[in-house]
């Protein structure tokens, strides 16, 4: 499936995962035009292919000096495990590509070709280290939707904001209650049981 490129005016809950859509050119899972203004929390983009920026792209070149610059404000959100375009040699940065800002809390697999990340809580690989998140296959989870769950030793596990923001979901891709027995919520759209 060939997802198109999309300026985004706000993300603030993927109901679904953003799993398994490609680009032929840049973002593979959500693709954020230099004026575009993201917000995404508590989110699982995985298993995307782009030739630039996998996962999430920001492009950030603005057509004029006055154009104001578009950004991807990123919290809780696991954004790993995301591809390169096999059909392209020059294909680079598999996760993420551009300048975002951290809310803290990711896990962002290979953070190669983007600045922004590696504040309160971030949990960052490297294109020679990369991140596993340890996720399972979408499945029926329950819940209306599809779910990406955690596997039993994700590094996304409890490893989320302790403290859950007004504007926070408080409630998993599944409906299931944000928050595990001991007060910890994990990072993504799937909070493991």
């Amino acid at each position: 499936m060939v997802a198109a490129s999309i300026t985004l005016a706000s993300v603030r809950y993927k109901k679904v995962p953003e799993r398994g859509n490609s680009a032929t050119q840049n973002g593979g899972g959500i693709y954020n035009s230099y004026t575009g203004i993201s917000t995404i929390v508590f989110s699982t983009i995985t298993l995307n292919q782009a030739t630039n920026g996998g996962g999430v792209y920001l492009d950030s070149v603005p057509p004029t000096s006055t154009s104001v610059r578009g950004s991807n404000n990123v919290r809780n959100t696991i954004i790993a495990a995301n591809l390169n375009n096999a059909n392209y040699t020059d294909s680079v940065n598999p996760d993420v590509s551009g300048t975002f800002t951290s809310n803290g809390y990711n896990l962002i697999g290979d953070n190669t070709g983007s600045t922004g990340f590696g504040v309160t809580g971030d949990v960052v690989g490297t294109s020679d280290n990369p991140i596993d998140p340890r996720l399972d296959t979408l499945n029926s989870n329950g819940g209306p939707t599809q779910t990406i769950a955690l596997l039993p030793d994700s590094p996304a596990i409890g490893a989320a904001d302790p403290i859950i923001l007004d504007t926070d979901p408080i409630t998993d891709q599944r409906g299931l209650p944000r928050r595990a027995a001991d007060g910890s919520a994990d990072i993504g759209a799937y909070e493991l049981s």
